[in-house]
């Protein structure tokens, strides 16, 4: 099934804040045009907008354009406070948990979206992921990144999850990686990406970079090296093969489209179509 591999669309900053459904519509149908390939399927993974009107109207059409459509939740998805979260200095949504399962209802209507969370679906495998704090490196000094989240981090100030326990949350998605390395997919998805993706050289001496990744080790190596591992998070693209201590060679992928501002080389990535993939 020839697939389009894609992530972080951060739909907020690109189209705009209306619950006008022509109007949305109309500024999906640029971006498809401008940045997404034809294939069988689509593969997301995570960051699609801050807003779920925004969110589940792009699901509505993207699934028009794809036969199959497979996403993830990103960070940005989980946004209840500040930024897109509030109408009219109200919250929309009390906690994380509420609108995440509004937006699960809502993809029922559309059964070529598959959501995944913890789940597999047509080999598949998905699942937001969490970042676990190992990476410490900050010109050689260590940093409390676990103490700073709440206040420093977007997802410590926007989210409403879980009571806010980022140990909570990670060891949650742990779990799920956990089951779903052990169904072996052809395709492992996750939003936050494996330090075995690679550090970009300008985020290696940041404390930040802690809350973006996670050691990726023990699930790479109980999956076969056909799977491929599609992450998003770091605003880059990058296609990369990490050597586990078998000898397995495990490709692992990221093309984000990333915010208006950016400059990473996505059109070029777009055009050598590296991300456009058959999975058999």
């Amino acid at each position: 099934m020839l697939t389009y591999f894609i992530s972080d669309l951060h739909l907020d900053a690109r189209c705009p804040l209306t619950t006008n459904k022509a109007v949305l519509r109309k500024s999906f149908e640029e971006l498809y045009n401008q940045f997404f390939l034809p294939a069988e399927a689509v593969s997301i993974a995570g960051d699609i907008a801050d807003d779920d009107f925004t969110f589940v109207t792009f699901c509505e059409f993207i699934a028009e354009k794809y036969k199959q459509v497979y996403i993830i939740f990103g960070n940005h998805d989980l946004t209840v406070r500040g930024s897109f979260g509030d109408v009219d200095g109200f919250m929309k949504w009390k906690t994380t948990e509420d609108k995440l399962d509004y937006i699960q209802i809502a993809l029922l209507a559309y059964p070529n979206v598959h959501l995944l969370d913890g789940n597999v679906v047509d080999g598949f495998g998905g699942t937001m992921g969490m970042c676990d704090f190992t990476y410490d490196r900050y010109e050689g000094r260590p940093y409390d990144t676990v103490g700073t989240w709440h206040n420093e981090w977007y997802d410590g100030r926007h989210w409403n999850y879980m009571g806010q326990d980022p140990i909570k949350i990670w060891e949650s998605e742990e779990a799920k990686m956990d089951d779903l390395v052990k169904a072996a997919p052809k395709v492992m998805l996750t939003h936050f990406f494996p330090t075995q993706l690679g550090i970009q050289d300008q985020f290696v001496d940041t404390y930040k970079t802690a809350w973006y990744c996670f050691d990726g080790t023990k699930f790479l190596e109980q999956l076969p090296d056909t799977t491929i591992w599609q992450c998003g998070h770091t605003h880059g693209c990058i296609d990369t093969r990490w050597m586990d201590k078998n000898g397995k060679g495990h490709r692992i992928i990221c093309n984000t489209l990333g915010l208006p501002h950016e400059t990473f080389p996505f059109a070029m990535f777009k055009e050598a179509k590296i991300f456009l993939i058959d999975i058999v």
